[in-house]
């Protein structure tokens, strides 16, 4: 499905993932169904269907989401990037 949504081919694909894959935290299953109870706290009465993504945020260390859904800018118990927000992080940082 990524690749066709993508329109890479195979070769393409596996270059940018492995990438990408510097940059991204796999998060263990216990750590995330621990934090669950205090993500459905915070985002209950907001968005329930992000209630997975604040938990994962909470896993690890210094997590943040990247996300242009409002709901998650009206909480404040984890950092939230919107899409230009990180552009203009990465550019400042030169990443």
């Amino acid at each position: 499905m990524i690749l066709e949504k993508s329109r890479l081919n195979e070769k393409e694909f596996e270059e940018i993932f492995t990438k990408l894959r510097e940059y991204i935290s796999l998060i263990d299953e216990k750590e995330l169904r621990l934090n669950l109870t205090r993500a459905k706290e915070i985002m209950e009465e907001i968005d329930a269907t992000d209630i997975v993504f604040i938990a994962a945020a909470l896993s690890i260390p210094n997590g943040v989401v990247w996300s242009d859904d409002k709901d998650f800018k009206r909480q404040n118990a984890v950092p939230v990037f919107n899409t230009q927000e990180l552009i203009r992080y990465s550019k400042k940082r030169s990443i």
